[in-house]
């Protein structure tokens, strides 16, 4: 039997799962590399990160009344998203400590510039002794004040050539107003105020009672 050779080299078979396939390229590598990268920042941009949470904001820490002094104990601060409407938000308690509450705030209400008088604002001090008076409107600046500005108190007293006016009392804080109708006599307004000291609070008395008092708007005559 004669044996022959050539120098073919033998043919290569499919495999049982079919051809070979030629080792990646470097460039093939970076290709796929760049793909993954990009659906990775697919998803983290359409939501897979978390947002970082709002800045803290200053909040009722309990029910405020009109009239009340703020202190640390009425101020709390808490992640509040602002709104349009909240552009007078406060980020630090310390701003607001002595100042007025103009308006009643809920416990974890958001403290609007809106709703206080800042100490520079307001009277020095707000005593907690409280005075009503009830006066015409045209004798209490219209009507038109608003629960934690201060007034200036005349009164005139005696009649004819005897009557005196005089300021019975200086920056007098308002804590509250209220306005009621009464007809023909015009608007009446009841005015709370904080007066400093029981002096002060004597002397009022005796000039609604006895005399005729405006109210004036501390600096009036001044340049």
């Amino acid at each position: 039997m004669t044996t022959t050779l050539t120098s073919e080299a033998p043919r290569r078979t499919a495999g049982r799962f079919g051809a070979r396939h030629p080792l990646a390229t470097p460039r093939a590598l970076l290709g796929a590399a760049l793909v993954a990268a990009a659906v990775v920042g697919t998803f983290v941009a359409a939501g897979g990160g978390t947002p970082p949470p709002p800045p803290p904001r200053v909040v009722a820490a309990r029910s405020i009344a009109p009239g009340e002094r703020l202190t640390t104990d009425h101020l709390a601060t808490a992640a509040v998203e602002l709104g349009p409407a909240d552009a007078g938000a406060f980020d630090d308690p310390a701003h607001l400590v002595g100042a007025t509450a103009l308006a009643p705030l809920a416990a974890g209400e958001l403290v609007q510039a809106s709703a206080v008088a800042l100490p520079d604002q307001t009277a020095p001090d707000v005593p907690t002794g409280r005075l009503t008076l009830r006066l015409a409107a045209d004798r209490a600046l219209g009507g038109r004040l608003q629960p934690g500005e201060a007034v200036d108190v005349v009164a005139t007293l005696g009649t004819g050539a005897e009557a005196e006016t005089a300021v019975v009392a200086r920056h007098v804080p308002v804590v509250r107003t209220d306005q009621l109708e009464d007809g023909v006599g015009g608007t009446t307004v009841v005015l709370t105020l904080a007066p400093a000291d029981e002096e002060e609070a004597v002397d009022l008395v005796h000039a609604a009672e006895v005399g005729a008092v405006v109210l004036v708007r501390p600096g009036v005559g001044t340049r």
